[in-house]
């Protein structure tokens, strides 16, 4: 709470990832009635249906979401977005020391890890700039969490699952934890546990329906499920910047 503060004070608004200002225009262009769609064209995906907005599928469309919801009540977009950071980078340490307590250690090893996660500076500096890769790792953390409770409930397996969706709606690599995930459950499937099907089907329903709605949408665009992000734009992004606002 308190590194969090520190961060919300200290926030001056000078730092901008690039994958951010994307974000930032297709919240602000979702909010103009566009749909997910940038008017930062910098990637080869932009160019491929030649209009101005171009939807938007390099990036998922989790973080614009947020962002529009934020500025639905009045924050302005760049600032919700810095919020959204600070709000992950809050999270992350309890639930590291939570799944280090499940896992049987110790109070005093579960704050130490806590606390050397907050030692790394490219944590903070994610946050200054407003990236997800935050709030992907505190959803994924919690899609974690919950499912390390000594009895699953039909309920820690929606909420799980619900948290891995949100962490995939964030970052496309937010499938390989949900790969993982299925390793297991066909693991406990294959010993004939009798719930592991049932428990798969809970945990499942909703991040495969947001996956397979993203992937599905990116393939109808683009051609590509992951939405292309070959990391070859046609001009210099300041450039693209400097034309979209």
């Amino acid at each position: 709470m308190v590194a969090t503060l520190w961060l919300v004070f200290s926030h001056d608004g000078t730092h901008l990832n690039p994958d951010t200002a994307q974000a930032l225009s297709v919240a602000r262009n979702f909010q103009q009635g566009h749909g997910f769609s940038t008017s930062i064209l910098y990637y080869d995906e932009h160019f491929r249906l030649s209009t101005w907005p171009a939807p938007q599928t390099v990036f998922p469309i989790g973080f614009p979401i947020l962002i529009s919801a934020l500025g639905m009540f009045g924050v302005p977009l760049r600032l919700a977005a810095f919020l959204i950071s600070a709000a992950g980078f809050m999270i992350v340490p309890p639930l590291i020391a939570t799944a280090a307590l499940r896992m049987g250690r110790k109070p005093a090893t579960a704050l130490l890890l806590a606390i050397i996660w907050l030692c790394f500076p490219m944590n903070w500096g994610n946050v200054q700039e407003s990236q997800t890769d935050i709030l992907f790792t505190a959803m994924t953390l919690g899609s974690f969490v919950l499912l390390m409770q000594p009895t699953i409930t039909t309920r820690n397996l929606l909420l799980s699952g619900l948290c891995a969706a949100v962490a995939f709606s964030l970052r496309y690599a937010g499938v390989f934890w949900l790969m993982a995930v299925g390793l297991i459950f066909s693991a406990s499937i294959l010993q004939r546990q009798k719930a592991a099907f049932k428990e798969s089907v809970l945990y499942f329903v909703v991040p495969v329906t947001m996956v397979a709605i993203l992937f599905l949408r990116n393939k109808m665009l683009v051609g590509d499920i992951k939405g292309g992000n070959n990391n070859s734009g046609a001009q210099p992004f300041v450039f693209s910047v400097m034309e979209a606002y």
